[in-house]
């Protein structure tokens, strides 16, 4: 099912907590409402649930309107951040539940929850109590109740903020794997870019209510079109710089042209296009390193050049130079790796 919210605005006691939100989600797609909170992304999220009405606008599963619908007319199902499993009830109760208040029969029951806890790798866990399952197997029994029901759209809640950081991992992959597989169209509510770019085939980033920017993820990531879109990506080069009236400005000595009609324009340097050298090598600009974080797999440098301060990201391999604060280094990129977006 496709999935299309037209002008939808939301206000609480006199707050905008949406404004004039558009967004399309095509069959079999996931769509990543990604920003930080009080941004709207749940609001929003609750909207299309039916859990709250807006105050306008209209949300249509493929060509129906189902703004006045109550939520249980909807057939979408939510899988929430703390599980909102039944502590009373065993694994198999809680994954039938939906389909009990269905007054379905017992054996079609049991023979959906066998089929669903195969899905999402719990065969076998039945009987099991909700307080002797790990956080991973709350989650996938999460995801399981929410999939029998076999719903047209499925809504995410930021359901992997409660789980450390591997299991976060294994997680999404979990989601995404289950996602391809059942073709559900699903919507996922999180303020992790590195989880909405491993998920999602559409993000939208949020801010204050409005989406500022939409689009693939890689199109978000490496061309964002904003300097805020661009920081809550982690794409942390960002300088404004003055153009002339040929369409030319100088950065860090490099000649650039750009097709930009505003005067002030904004550029992103990737942190990862940035070279580092131990000696000048003919050409290369000067910095002293003025702070160093090894994170992982990667070594993230924040160099001094002349007035600016720019991040550089090494990968991290054992025979790696690692560069000591307070060292004289020089740096050089290719401008064609520069994204240039107008200052708004």
């Amino acid at each position: 099912m496709s999935l299309r919210i037209e002008g939808v605005s939301k206000t609480f006691n006199g707050f905008q907590a949406l404004k004039k939100v558009n967004l399309e989600v095509k069959e079999g797609e996931i769509l990543a409402l990604l920003g930080s909170s009080g941004c709207g992304k749940t609001t929003l999220l609750r909207i299309i649930a039916g859990l709250i009405e807006q105050t306008e606008g209209k949300v249509w599963i493929n060509e129906t309107d189902i703004s006045g619908w109550p939520a249980q007319k909807r057939n979408t199902a939510m899988v929430f951040q703390n599980y909102a499993l039944f502590p009373h009830m065993n694994l198999e109760e809680n994954i039938a539940y939906g389909l009990t208040l269905k007054k379905m029969r017992r054996n079609a029951i049991r023979s959906q929850v066998n089929e669903v806890l195969k899905q999402v790798q719990l065969d076998g866990l039945n009987k099991r109590k909700i307080q002797e399952l790990s956080g991973g197997q709350k989650q996938r029994a999460a995801l399981a109740r929410a999939l029998i029901t076999k719903p047209d759209i499925l809504l995410f809640d930021e359901p992997l903020s409660n789980l450390d950081e591997k299991l976060r991992v294994s997680m999404r992959e979990e989601i995404s794997r289950i996602q391809r597989e059942t073709g559900i169209t699903s919507i996922y509510v999180t303020h992790d870019q590195k989880e909405a770019m491993a998920i999602a085939h559409k993000i939208a980033v949020m801010s204050h209510g409005e989406v500022v920017q939409w689009g693939e993820p890689e199109d978000i990531f490496y061309r964002p079109v904003n300097a805020f879109t661009a920081d809550f990506m982690g794409r942390v080069n960002v300088f404004e710089c003055q153009k002339n009236s040929q369409g030319i400005f100088t950065f860090l000595g490099k000649t650039i042209e750009t097709s930009s009609n505003s005067k002030a324009i904004q550029l992103l340097l990737p942190p990862e296009e940035v070279d580092i050298y131990e000696t000048d090598k003919g050409q290369l600009i000067q910095g002293t390193v003025v702070a160093i974080e090894l994170s992982g797999a990667l070594i993230h440098y924040r160099i001094a050049v002349k007035n600016l301060h720019l991040y550089a990201y090494r990968l991290r391999r054992v025979k790696e130079r690692i560069y000591s604060e307070n060292q004289t280094v020089w740096i050089d990129f290719d401008i064609k790796t520069i994204h240039i977006f107008e200052e708004r």
